[in-house]
């Protein structure tokens, strides 16, 4: 009997099938980052983060290699469509890109723009973008591009909308990262939405086991705005101390064809709601603002600052005993929280992005001391001297833990004429994790010429080469003692003793730990001339 051909293949296409099944999957492209420089120079014998991304190639899955270090930009670095790009650091503390933006210039200086590509950022911190054009101060994605932020923070971007992102019509991921204290400006009576995060026509967006805290939307939306036709996801999630000019302290959703804001098993915590939001089925997000219903109201839901709670990311604790300590109708897919450690760790998963842990086991009770009431021991006959017992020596201290940089730097007003008088200085406000020592600098930017990988005073002689941004110091420093938390002092552009002369520069912060300093922040600010 003659089987069935149903379900069978022809000799010749049997053949087909087992080759196919046979070809390893293509390998991935990869370039290693040997510079913190942003240069583009073929002859220079290293490879720039620019060149790194250069060398992708359309079709193809290329990973970036970025050692630890802080990496400077000149300009935004471009992920056009086809090209399908991994930039993986060695952790959000340890590999930082600086935009170098500054938010007084009407320009887009951000970090990255995906445009009909794919990036993702891995292991990284994204800071000091400044799109002040179209917004999207650490990255804006448009329509085709999808952008993936995986176990990284963005934090200190700021954007005319979108302080660290903005989507249109993109595809946006973040998990297991942290946004934090970026800002969206209005900048002639227009933009200021999403201090966040902006997304809008068709984007997609999904949160998942993120913190996002402590961002500014001068107009609407301190950590979201959402205008898109398409859903917008929210799981598992932080939305802490956020704050809004406008409408939605923590997410402000426009009316009319806009899709869902929907929440799983989130926070939002100070900071409200506008235009309606949805929860997903079964859910218990929770908030303590009666704008965010559907929501489950906490009133008293109380939540310590963001810090380092383990993890590659700062997160937001719970307590034990907290209303959303145990309280979840779900877990994250694969069963870890933001840092990546085991959900459920109770009964049942935690409500938000962080997953309170049991306490390390006691350790078992020393021995009975030998006392008097014990019977002496039985002696032995003399022998040979017992050896030498054997000593494990420690094992060696490998390093110390980074110093936790200051956050939300900023200066008010940016153009201020130098003095002290009434209409003079400007106010510097900044955030601490804990109390400490912070020491200030100041550079001065001035217009220059690229040559080789040096940025280098405009002559004659290089006219014809590329643009950049020289940075001088300009000698002296400032030193405050500062608390936890917020921290202000007046700044009338004066250094050791002398007045800055009109100009841009930039107020560089870092937190000084004994013989360590942490990672700089820096705000741009220009000093102008007094009117007549």
């Amino acid at each position: 009997m003659v089987p069935p051909r149903h379900g069978r293949c022809s000799l010749l296409a049997a053949l087909v099938c087992c080759l196919l099944a046979a070809a390893p999957a293509a390998a991935d492209t990869t370039s290693r980052v040997t510079t913190t420089s942003d240069v583009v120079d073929p002859g220079d014998g290293v490879t720039s983060l620019r060149e790194a991304i250069a060398e992708a190639t359309p079709g193809e899955r290329h990973v970036v290699d970025l050692p630890a270090g802080v990496y400077d930009l000149g300009e935004d670095l471009v992920v056009g469509g086809g090209l399908d790009v991994v930039v993986r650091g060695a952790g959000p503390r340890d590999t930082v890109i600086d935009a170098r933006g500054d938010p007084t210039v009407l320009d887009d200086e951000r970090a990255f723009a995906v445009n009909g590509g794919a990036l993702e950022l891995s292991a990284v911190t994204v800071t000091g973008g400044a799109a002040m054009t179209d917004g999207g101060g650490a990255a804006m994605v448009t329509v085709g591009g999808r952008l993936v932020v995986r176990g990284s923070v963005l934090a200190g971007n700021t954007g005319r909308r979108g302080g660290a992102i903005r989507t249109l019509g993109g595809e946006v991921r973040t998990v297991r990262s942290t946004l934090a204290h970026n800002t969206a400006r209005v900048v002639s009576m227009d933009g200021g939405d999403g201090g966040a995060i902006h997304s809008a026509t068709s984007a997609t967006v999904l949160i998942d086991r993120a913190t996002i805290t402590g961002n500014e939307a001068q107009a609407g939306g301190g950590a979201i705005w959402h205008d898109a036709a398409t859903e917008l996801q929210v799981r598992h999630s932080t939305i802490a101390r956020n704050r809004a000019g406008g409408a939605g302290g923590a997410v402000n959703r426009q009316g009319g064809s806009t899709g869902p804001v929907v929440f799983e098993d989130s926070l939002v915590v100070q900071g409200g709601c506008s235009g309606g939001v949805a929860v997903a089925a079964p859910d218990a997000s929770m908030t303590d603002d009666a704008s965010c219903a559907p929501l489950t109201l906490v009133p008293d839901l109380r939540l310590p600052l963001a810090r380092d709670n383990g993890g590659p990311t700062e997160t937001i604790a719970l307590a034990a005993g907290a209303a959303p300590v145990d309280a979840a109708a779900t877990c994250p897919e694969d069963g870890a929280d933001q840092r990546g450690l085991p959900a459920p760790a109770g009964a049942k998963c935690d409500v938000g992005a962080f997953e309170l842990q049991p306490p390390a086991p006691a350790s078992a009770p020393p021995p009975p001391a030998f006392g008097a009431d014990r019977p002496p021991a039985t002696p032995v006959a003399a022998g040979p001297p017992p050896a030498a017992p054997v000593v494990l020596a420690p094992a060696p201290f490998v390093g110390r833990a980074p110093v936790v940089p200051l956050a939300a730097l900023r200066i008010r007003p940016a153009r201020f004429v130098a003095g002290t008088g009434r209409g003079r200085g400007a106010t510097v406000t900044f955030r601490m994790p804990a109390s400490g020592r912070v020491r200030f600098r100041v550079e001065r930017v001035a217009p220059g010429r690229r040559v080789g990988s040096r940025c280098v005073r405009a002559t004659g002689r290089n006219r014809a080469r590329a643009g950049c941004k020289r940075r001088i110091a300009v000698r002296g420093t400032l030193t405050r003692r500062a608390r936890a938390g917020l921290n202000t002092f007046r700044f009338g552009g004066r250094l050791a003793g002398r007045t800055l002369r009109p100009g841009r520069y930039e107020l560089i912060g870092v937190v000084v730990e004994g013989d360590r300093t942490s990672r700089s922040r820096r705000i741009g600010f220009q000093i102008v001339r007094r009117s007549r």
